[in-house]
């Protein structure tokens, strides 16, 4: 093969990279959102504050109505998009605190959170993210 062919796929594969990249940083924000302003699982909502979490989370002005793990911001700060190799990508925490509050609060509600997308995410958002990044990295 020659070099210029070599090139050309090379090319070809770093568009694709961005295409990837670009669809799941999409569903990464819909995840993001789900669960630090919605406050809900995969499957359903994270769960309730207790009444004396309320009457704390009311005096800084924060939600009450359900759990949506946004407090400091700190975790929501924490949870990010990585590329772990070619065609490999997470969203995941970078601080080992935070992985070890995911865990907590998945024993504490019994809740998948982090770790599965919703019917929706998948079906619907990932399949547009896809389109719209093949539009915009490889257009016709």
């Amino acid at each position: 093969m020659s070099i210029d062919r070599l090139i050309k796929q090379m090319k070809i594969l770093e568009k694709y990279d961005k295409v990837e990249g670009a669809a799941l940083l999409t569903v990464h924000t819909a995840t993001d959102q789900r669960i630090f302003e919605r406050g809900k699982g995969s499957r359903k909502v994270i769960g309730k504050y207790a009444p004396s979490t309320k009457k704390i989370r009311r005096r800084k002005g924060l939600r009450t109505d359900t759990v949506v793990l946004e407090n400091t911001g700190q975790m929501r700060h924490d949870w990010k998009l990585v590329k772990v190799k070619a065609g490999i990508w997470e969203s995941r925490f970078q601080n080992p605190k935070n992985i070890k509050k995911a865990e907590d609060m998945f024993e504490h509600f019994k809740v998948a959170v982090f770790d599965d997308l919703t019917k929706r995410e998948e079906n619907v958002i990932l399949p547009e993210a896809f389109e719209a990044a093949l539009k915009k990295f490889l257009p016709k």
